[in-house]
């Protein structure tokens, strides 16, 4: 997906950073927003990881068979930034940035 994000896909790649900016469970949050925004590498790094899950989520949502939406991104986007205001918060063990 090397395309150009529509509205709806940089709001769900957003959400997807604020995982993790600020990975669940620190008791130093504001430290860890702080170095989110002030370290380059931690920025680049965490919004590699958001494309790529956000990405995935999308391209999953696609090959379902009872997927509604089609091949439209900015659809499964939308979709997927519902079921996400109505869920659980996620695990986010955050990968790489310890």
């Amino acid at each position: 997906m090397s395309q150009t994000l529509g509205p709806q896909q940089k709001r769900l790649l957003i959400h997807f950073m604020a995982i993790y900016a600020i990975p669940k469970g620190s008791t130093m949050a504001i430290n860890e927003g702080l170095q989110f925004f002030l370290d380059p590498e931690r920025r680049k790094h965490v919004l590699q990881l958001a494309r790529q899950d956000m990405e995935a989520a999308i391209e999953a949502i696609k090959h379902t068979h009872d997927n509604p939406h089609g091949s439209d991104s900015e659809a499964i986007a939308t979709a997927i930034k519902v079921a996400r205001s109505f869920a659980p918060p996620p695990s986010n063990e955050v990968k790489g940035l310890e």
